[in-house]
């Protein structure tokens, strides 16, 4: 392996088949070695939850010496909710999304970890898309990896995994478009709204692959692992508009009729209609307008003449992906290849869930040394050269340290002042220190007065927030002060007017209470730039 690469798992934890790819990433490059399968089984008694007895398996089954895995969370682990706050500035909408999102939120915020990406700003306002997720099912996902003493590179949702997949596009295909996305599970379909290339509306409808798969098994009377052959093999086109004679190659041909095989066209028809209204409201409900295409994936979407059926019911054009992976079609992959992209994204654009604190809790301790190991073995041996080096050294100038310090302490002994019954070095050295400090008061520092002045200038005026200051309390690194306001949502105006000073480096929020009143009492902290000068004396 060359150096600084390491190998790492992409998984999709599909509900029918677990996938991965194996992939080999170093120096901002990736290859991918191999991918694999393995059908999803419901969890013996004893064994556990299903999802993670089904991980636990494929790791140990599939993947038993590699070491890093890179996990997804499914959308129905998780809360996805669209967010408008009133700023344009990016940090600060990050820092008040909890307030505004935990209305929106099924549980309490103290239970859920919160990941968000910002997909437009502008006119006093930023759009965010935010995922929660609950601390339990994060710890949850992570444990057959842990348990398989296996460490997590990188956590992060479904929605936005399959959003970075449209990264495998040329530009032209994204910028400056609205387009969607439709990945058709199991037991569910995921649908996206993107624009211009960002994530900024998902949403899960409720029909998916087994409803197609028990269609076919009730119209022919089959079982459910028939009918899901069925549906992957035999090639019956749902989109044709009639059928008058059975195609030769139709698996278990001799027990099938064509009336039956209509009846399960009309059957599959009508669920595919279904899923086209639900995509049509779905647009409704968006913050977008209409998508200009829409990309299709997931195993459902293999169901033959189903990207025609909705291209005819809502009036899209609907495409696939056009790629190959190992001259096979990416729609069953397209969730492990987001994630390549997903994990390479830039830091403002890179969502991950173990940059949260329970991210945090499952990664300490686990650095991961393998692709450091050869030039860790030359930094440890060089670190040894220098250390005996640098022992050698102390021993060898000991007695020109004791020389030094006797110099030093005839040099203090003849300085004004000092009291022989003192040691002549700790006196000079108060001494000094006493002298910088009034220096440094006449030639720079903040002054009090100068403090308020700025305060007061940057205050916010009555039409934007009506407050009352209780309190202020300053020392030579920060100003803190106890306001009353009439509501929340003026916090934002309030931090923005000090955040233009120039005296001040940041504005935090350290407490924010409703009092019987109902007004909010909030607490500020104003962060001072540091004050420089002249001053290079040294009193060490």
């Amino acid at each position: 392996m060359g150096l600084f690469q390491e190998n790492v798992v992409i998984v999709d934890r599909g509900s029918h088949e677990l996938r991965a790819l194996l992939v080999r990433r170093g120096m901002g490059t990736f290859d991918i070695l191999k991918k694999e399968t393995l059908p999803a089984l419901s969890a013996p008694d004893g064994d556990g939850e299903t999802g993670s007895y089904n991980l636990l398996r494929f790791i140990q089954t599939l993947f038993p010496d590699e070491s890093v895995f890179y996990l997804p969370v499914t959308s129905t682990e998780l809360f996805a909710r669209n967010v408008d706050l009133p700023t344009e500035n990016a940090k600060l909408a990050a820092e008040i999304l909890a307030g505004d999102l935990e209305p929106l939120l099924p549980v309490p915020l103290e239970e859920v970890e919160i990941v968000s990406t910002c997909w437009q700003s502008g006119n006093e306002q930023s759009r965010m898309t935010a995922f929660a997720v609950e601390k339990s099912q994060i710890e949850l996902l992570a444990d057959p990896v842990v348990k398989s003493g296996k460490s997590i590179g990188y956590m992060a949702p479904v929605p936005h995994l399959l959003a970075s997949a449209v990264n495998l596009l040329p530009v032209q295909e994204t910028a400056g478009r609205v387009i969607a996305q439709l990945d058709i599970g199991l037991h569910g379909t995921l649908f996206n709204l993107l624009s211009d290339g960002k994530l900024a509306f998902t949403r899960i409808l409720p029909i998916g692959g087994a409803d197609f798969t028990e269609e076919i098994a009730e119209q022919l009377g089959i079982s459910i692992d028939e009918a899901e052959r069925f549906k992957r093999d035999s090639g019956v086109d749902i989109s044709r508009k009639d059928i008058d004679e059975l195609p030769a190659s139709l698996p278990g041909r001799s027990g099938l009729t064509a009336p039956k095989l209509k009846r399960m066209k009309q059957g599959l028809l009508r669920l595919v209609k279904e899923m086209a209204a639900e995509i049509e409201r779905s647009i409704l409900a968006s913050p977008l307008r209409e998508p200009s295409h829409l990309y299709i994936s997931g195993g459902g979407s293999l169901l033959r003449g189903i990207s025609d059926v909705l291209e005819e019911e809502t009036n899209l054009r609907f495409r696939r992906y056009p790629l190959m992976l190992a001259e096979e079609g990416v729609e069953q992959w397209i969730i492990c290849l987001g994630t390549l992209h997903a994990v390479g994204a830039k830091k403002e654009a890179r969502l991950d869930l173990l940059q949260t604190p329970t991210g945090a809790r499952l990664r300490s301790g686990e650095i991961r040394w393998r692709p450091f190991m050869m030039p860790g073995i030359v930094a440890s041996s060089a670190l040894l050269i220098l250390l005996f080096s640098f022992i050698i050294g102390i021993v060898s100038e000991q007695n020109q340290l004791s020389a030094l310090q006797g110099q030093m302490q005839e040099i203090a002994k003849a300085i004004p002042g000092i009291n022989p019954k003192q040691d002549p070095v700790k006196a000079a050295r108060a001494i000094c220190q006493n002298r910088l400090r009034v220096m440094r008061t006449v030639l720079g520092g903040y002054r009090t007065l100068d403090i308020l002045k700025e305060v007061t200038d940057h205050t916010a005026d009555p039409s934007q927030a009506s407050l009352k200051l209780k309190s202020i309390k300053y020392d030579e690194s920060a100003v803190e002060l106890d306001l009353e306001v009439d509501s929340v949502n003026q916090l934002v105006a309030i931090q923005e007017h000090y955040q233009n000073s120039k005296l001040f480096s940041a504005v935090e929020v350290i407490r924010r209470d409703i009092n019987p009143r109902q007004k909010v009492r909030l607490g500020l902290k104003l962060v001072l730039k540091p004050v420089t000068n002249n001053l290079e004396v040294n009193c060490r």
